[in-house]
């Protein structure tokens, strides 16, 4: 799985466990997720005060989007292999469901994560106005 570029590093690689994620699950500001991200970026230009206008790309080549309209499947053994090497990711992704359902803690508001944010390394405000 290394040898693969696309799947090399686990999402834990930089959001940490998800026993580390639910230790400070207070600094989530939001979970987003591919399969609704169109209405998840309308939620996050709310959150983050960016321009209305600002859109995702519709390019399939810069929203890196696959051509690819084939039916694939994957091997039983290949989804053991998947489901083994992304355990951590799976608890993170059941997770971030729990946080889109509010089955979590209610986090602070908006404005408190920000701040929270904003005193991490490698926080730029000048990023979130981009």
């Amino acid at each position: 799985m290394q040898a693969i570029g696309h799947v090399q590093w686990p999402m834990t690689h930089w959001t940490g466990t998800p026993k580390y994620m639910r230790k400070h699950i207070r600094k989530v500001l939001y979970v987003a997720r591919q399969e609704t991200l169109d209405d998840d970026w309308e939620r996050l230009k709310e959150l983050l005060e960016l321009p209305r206008e600002q859109m995702l790309p519709d390019d399939a080549v810069l929203a890196h989007r696959s051509t690819h309209t084939d039916e694939r499947e994957i091997s039983t053994k290949g989804v053991r292999a998947l489901r083994e090497w992304y355990a951590d990711d799976y608890a993170l992704l059941e997770l971030g469901e729990d946080l889109r359902r509010g089955d979590v803690p209610s986090p602070p508001s908006t404005l408190e994560r920000l701040t929270s944010l904003a005193g991490s390394p490698g926080f730029s405000r000048r990023r979130l106005r981009r």
